[in-house]
């Protein structure tokens, strides 16, 4: 945020402010943007934070619209899409009216691909099956299905310009009821690593904040191939949720990675810590943790 301002001119409209990891987006400093720039629409960007608030301020209501990702890997689930959340009426009547003109309604045939997809993902975590899915995943033989993003050319899912199924609404409804549970568990595994593992110059540990969600426990180290062959080595996985910077993808201009040092740093630094599982799991993470940082 604190670069916000010097990248405003007389043709920005709207400033997407970005919860992510589930670490609930400075709205403070938001405030102070907001007041110097009242004619500027804000939206807050939630994919990774539902419910994330700052100063126990929700920060999906503080902006006009609020965006949340649905797809099968985020905290609530409908297996894909998103929804849109805003008080404003008007622009509800506008978006109502967007979705029914300009997105077809969905096929008998798409809720069908729907439903097998949600049906084939279940016993692809079962332990047995998993360990081979994964091993396939890291010799890249099934990168068609896992790999999410084209570093070549900026594209679409190819049914974007559709409507959600009736059995991804259900899906989500019924995963609403489980919100408070899921960020429950989640809160306990971030409180746990903070508790019993400590920053180091090789192990950086997120800021602990209040009113974070943690959609993921993501720490920076200094080589992040050592840390995951390690893991592997003791039976745990942990993951890169950001591989990339798309400043430097060919289809973003290939820019160098000093001219977005952050990203660049993200993309080559981090790893995920798991926040699902139950204590045992934290505690083995934990573990192996503390064997590689004081090898």
């Amino acid at each position: 945020l604190n670069h916000v301002e010097k990248a405003i001119t007389e043709k920005t409209g709207v400033i997407i402010a970005t919860s992510i990891f589930g670490y609930p987006v400075n709205l403070d400093r938001l405030d102070e943007i907001r007041n110097r720039h009242p004619n500027i629409y804000i939206i807050q960007d939630c994919a990774h934070s539902f419910s994330a608030q700052w100063k126990g301020r929700w920060v999906q209501k503080e902006g006009i619209a609020a965006l949340f990702g649905l797809n099968i890997s985020k905290t609530l689930t409908s297996i894909f899409g998103g929804m849109i959340t805003t008080d404003d009426e008007k622009l509800f009547v506008a978006l109502k009216k967007s979705r029914n003109s300009n997105l077809k309604k969905p096929k008998w045939m798409k809720g069908l691909r729907r439903l097998l997809y949600l049906i084939t993902v279940y016993p692809t975590f079962c332990e047995t099956i998993y360990n081979i899915v994964n091993r396939m995943e890291r010799m890249h033989l099934i990168d068609y299905f896992v790999q999410y993003y084209n570093e070549y050319k900026i594209d679409m899912p190819s049914d974007y310009l559709h409507q959600m199924t009736p059995l991804e609404a259900r899906v989500g409804t019924e995963n609403v009821k489980r919100y408070n549970t899921i960020i429950k568990n989640r809160r306990r595994a971030a409180n746990y690593y903070f508790e019993h593992l400590d920053n180091k110059p090789n192990f950086k540990l997120p800021p602990k904040i209040e009113g974070a969600t943690y959609s993921h426990f993501v720490v920076q180290v200094s080589d992040r191939d050592a840390w995951l062959q390690w893991a592997l080595t003791h039976n745990i996985q942990l993951g890169w949720l950001i591989e990339y910077n798309i400043p430097e993808m060919e289809a973003y201009g290939a820019h160098s990675p000093d001219e977005y040092p952050q990203a660049a740093s993200y993309a080559r630094k981090t790893i995920n810590l798991p926040v699902w599982g139950g204590a045992f799991i934290h505690r083995r993470v934990t573990n192996v943790v503390k064997l590689m940082i004081n090898q």
